[in-house]
């Protein structure tokens, strides 16, 4: 379910992000009151994603455009132009917010650029749009790792071998997983 602006004030006291609903409540009237202001309100962009689109469906974008997005953000990250694959996938996932891939990616990016800091919470954006893709657990626990939390990078790293163990779904995810636990546990 799309949840509108209009929406932000009903019927609760804490939003989905665990931010108070009144915060919520007072940035939704600025932002209202802004851009009735400037009349941006009037803007089809703005009239659609006040309706409930993504970005990228109310710039009117087919699936094949962003694919085209997808795959020219992709081809920086593997020629290794980490800074151009980040704007890239920022851009994809602001547009095109429930792609998970385009979380993945992103994540990828700042990683490789050194930025694990900054990786992590994409990593989760992407395991709350694909919880059960053992990947998005590796590089979320490899961060954590860079950053010191070995029992918090254990457990991601558990999590991993869990998943890709379902069904026998993902035998290079187990492995990669049984590797990085035993590096962790031989570590702490």
């Amino acid at each position: 379910m799309t949840q509108k602006i209009a929406d932000l004030t009903e019927d609760s006291t804490v939003s989905p992000e665990g931010l108070p609903m009144e915060t919520l409540t007072v940035a939704a009237g600025f932002l209202e009151e802004f851009l009735k202001e400037t009349d941006l309100d009037k803007h089809p962009v703005v009239e659609g994603m006040m309706a409930g689109q993504s970005a990228g469906q109310a710039m009117g974008l087919s699936r094949d455009d962003l694919e085209v997005l997808y795959a020219a953000g992709f081809n920086q990250l593997n020629a290794g132009n980490f800074a151009k694959a980040e704007d890239a996938f920022m851009y994809l996932c602001m547009i095109d917010p429930l792609e998970a891939k385009n979380h993945y990616c992103f994540g990828m990016a700042l990683q490789m650029g050194g930025k694990p800091e900054q990786a992590a919470p994409i990593y989760i954006n992407f395991l709350g749009l694909d919880a059960t893709n053992p990947y998005g657990y590796l590089r979320y626990g490899e961060c954590l790792m860079a950053q010191g939390d070995r029992a918090e990078a254990l457990e991601a790293f558990r999590l991993a071998l869990a998943e890709a163990e379902v069904n026998d779904k993902d035998p290079a995810a187990a492995a990669e997983a049984r590797a990085k636990i035993a590096l962790a546990e031989k570590d702490s």
